[in-house]
């Protein structure tokens, strides 16, 4: 009697793990999917005007979901800026290429995929990064709730496109309004942690979108 217990126990447990695997491997695959936006996919972006560019339309590198730790509730977002040279590209094959690059930078850094979850670009593209399936890795020990948002460039050394401050403030607000984001938890990197990101050009016109 003791010995068909612990059989059933065994198949009960192996039972159950089956079932808990079966049931991420499903998660993943519906993150793998997600546009990162929510059920409805982009669309609540698309209505408030913006050009939006779906993950697929700049890579086919999956994310590697066991660096990943999934995300359900936001209260907050944080601008960067991406740094280091200054960009002003507008075509779509030289922003292709730069996520690209900041895609292969942040695996070898060890993380699961790029760091943030929406990059704008110099002519005003909304670009999705990471899915919002899953907790970003743009602010050290912040990232819990905090939907990252990036601009091309280097906003110490030049001046916001207008295209960019346009789709970075409709972002933000679609944002706010889909998740119930107060303004005040709006924030640049800096607020956050020692960083001089997003530059003090991007910095200075996040607290004027504030008000």
């Amino acid at each position: 009697m003791r010995g068909m217990t612990l059989l059933s126990r065994r198949r009960f447990i192996g039972l159950t793990m089956a079932v808990s695997a079966l049931a991420l491997r499903q998660r993943w695959s519906l993150a793998a999917t997600d546009t990162g936006t929510g059920a409805d996919g982009a669309s609540y972006i698309r209505r408030a005007g913006l050009t939006f560019r779906p993950r697929s339309h700049w890579t086919s590198e999956p994310s590697r979901h066991d660096r990943l730790r999934q995300m359900e509730n936001f209260d907050r977002v944080t601008i960067h800026h991406s740094g280091g040279d200054q960009f002003r590209e507008s075509s779509e094959v030289a922003c292709v290429q730069r996520l690209q690059g900041m895609l292969a930078e942040h695996v070898r850094r060890g993380y699961g995929d790029i760091g943030y979850h929406f990059v704008v670009d110099p002519a005003g593209r909304v670009w999705e990064g990471r899915s919002l399936v899953f907790e970003g890795a743009h602010v050290i020990s912040q990232n819990d709730a905090n939907i990252g948002v990036v601009a091309l460039g280097d906003y110490d050394r030049q001046e916001l496109a207008e295209a960019q401050k346009g789709s970075i403030s409709l972002l933000i607000g679609c944002l706010r309004e889909r998740f119930g984001i107060k303004l005040h938890r709006v924030y640049g990197h800096s607020d956050l942690g020692a960083s001089a990101c997003p530059g003090r050009n991007l910095y200075a016109w996040v607290n004027e979108l504030k008000g």
